[in-house]
C-alpha cells in the first residue's frame, strides 16, 4: 500500500473538565504543510502531541496509511520513538555537550542508521539546512537561526515522515523569522515530510502553508488553502486575525 500520510480522525481529549479537543479530524500528505492557527488555548499543542504519541486521545484514531499510531476503541497505540516523527518547539532543545555533527551523529545511531552511512547522512542533513560551516560548533556558539536549522536537520535525521512543528520561530526577529520559515518549509518538501505548522502568526501562515487549518475550543472553525482564508474568513477568529473583524 502506498504511504498516504497522516490521518487524524474524530480524536478527543479532556484534561479533567476542560475539553481540549472536540472531534478533532485532519490529513496531511507526504510533502504538504499545514499550518494551524487559533487563539492560546485553542488545543493546537495537543494536537500536535496527539500526533507525536506525547498525548493518547480519549476518544479517535491516529494512522499513517496503513499503520494504526492510536486508536481509542481498539486499546491500540505506538510509542512515539516508533512513528518516525521529528519535532520542533520555540526552545530547540538541543544538547549543550556535543557539536552540531555529533548531535547528527547521536540521532542518527539512535535511529538505527548503519554505522558506515552516518557520516555521509549527517553532513548530507547539515548542508541541506545550510549549516556546514558550523559542523564542528556547540549550541551555545550557535545564533538562534543557525539552533533551529540544527533541530531542523536532527528532527529530520533517521527519514522522519512527520515533522511537527511547534511555533518554532517565535523567539526570533521578524525578518529571521520569515527567511527560517521558508528554509523549514523547503527542506520538509525536499525531505518530503508531511508537516504540522503550529505558528501565532497568522501572516506567516498565509505565506508558507499548502494548507491552514484554523483551531478555536479545541474544534477546527475554517480549512482551506490560504488564499480561500484571505478572500472568505468564516470566523471572529479568523477575521480578527486578518484584520478584517
Amino acid at each position: 500500500m502506498p504511504d498516504a500520510g497522516l490521518r487524524i480522525e474524530s480524536i478527543g481529549v479532556r484534561y479533567g473538565a476542560v475539553t481540549a479537543l472536540d472531534r478533532v479530524s485532519l490529513t496531511a500528505a507526504p510533502g504538504e504543510h499545514i499550518a494551524i492557527i487559533g487563539p492560546s488555548g485553542s488545543g493546537k499543542s495537543t494536537l500536535l502531541r496527539c500526533a507525536a504519541g506525547l498525548v493518547r486521545p480519549g476518544a479517535g484514531a491516529v494512522r499513517w496509511g496503513d499503520e494504526v499510531w492510536s486508536e481509542s476503541g481498539a486499546g491500540r497505540f505506538v510509542q512515539p520513538e516508533r512513528r518516525k516523527i521529528g519535532m520542533i518547539t520555540q526552545s530547540p532543545a538541543l544538547w549543550p555537550h556535543l557539536s552540531a555533527r555529533k548531535h547528527m551523529l547521536a540521532v542518527l545511531r539512535w535511529r538505527g542508521v548503519r554505522r558506515e552511512a552516518r557520516s555521509a547522512e549527517a553532513d548530507r542533513l547539515l548542508e541541506i539546512v545550510g549549516i556546514t560551516a558550523r559542523a564542528d560548533h556547540r549550541p551555545a556558539q550557535l545564533s538562534g537561526g543557525e539552533a533551529q536549522r540544527l533541530a531542523l536537520a536532527r528532527a529530520l535525521a533517521g527519514g522522519s515522515r512527520l515533522l511537527l512543528l511547534d511555533e518554532p520561530l517565535g523567539q526570533l526577529d521578524a525578518p529571521l523569522r520569515r527567511s527560517l520559515a521558508a528554509t523549514l518549509r523547503d527542506v520538509a518538501k525536499r525531505m518530503n515530510a508531511a508537516t504540522l505548522h503550529v505558528t501565532h502568526d497568522p501572516a506567516e501562515a498565509l505565506r508558507i502553508a499548502d494548507r491552514v487549518v484554523a483551531l478555536v475550543d479545541g474544534r477546527i472553525v475554517q480549512e482551506g488553502a490560504p488564499d480561500h482564508f484571505a478572500e472568505n474568513p468564516e470566523s471572529s477568529f479568523v477575521r480578527s486575525a486578518l484584520g478584517n473583524g
